[in-house]
């Protein structure tokens, strides 16, 4: 089955979550001029059934500590790591939720997966291909969403 989604349902659903849930104002992004992968982290939900492909969220460490904070408060001091990790998690399964919606006919969706650093760039074990990419500004911070589709 080839998916088709318009950028329009991924905006409006990113939008769902970082401005109505998060109260983080998003704007969509053409273009976002972005370092290299070091100051990003990447969460990745895999879909299996009558689509297989990936969710792909991708953001920048500025862009996790807003939505943490928003989530749960916290003292910079006291946050940690994890917690940003633990926060992407919860973005990339929230956004694969959504986009899940789109999709016609059953799929499963995975837990989610989140590299940080150097490893923020990954291959996700590779198979998959980018059929789509949508940029946005959340908080004036750079999010990407890519749509990977299996390529075998």
């Amino acid at each position: 089955m080839r998916l088709t989604i318009r950028g329009e349902d991924v905006e409006s659903h990113v939008r769902a979550i970082w401005s109505d849930t998060l109260g983080i104002e998003v704007l969509p992004a053409l273009f976002v001029e972005v370092g290299g992968c070091l100051d990003f982290l990447s969460g990745i939900v895999r879909i299996k059934g009558d689509w297989q492909g990936a969710v792909e969220l991708r953001c920048h460490e500025s862009a996790a500590w807003l939505a943490l904070n928003a989530m749960a408060p916290l003292e910079d001091s006291i946050a940690s790591h994890g917690a940003l990790v633990d926060i992407v998690a919860e973005l990339t399964n929230m956004t694969a939720g959504g986009i899940r919606a789109l999709i016609e006919g059953s799929c499963d969706l995975s837990v989610p997966e989140v590299a940080s650093g150097s490893a923020s760039c990954p291959t996700w074990g590779g198979g998959h291909v980018a059929i789509a990419e949508f940029g946005f500004l959340c908080g004036g911070e750079p999010v990407f969403v890519r749509l990977l589709e299996r390529a075998d």
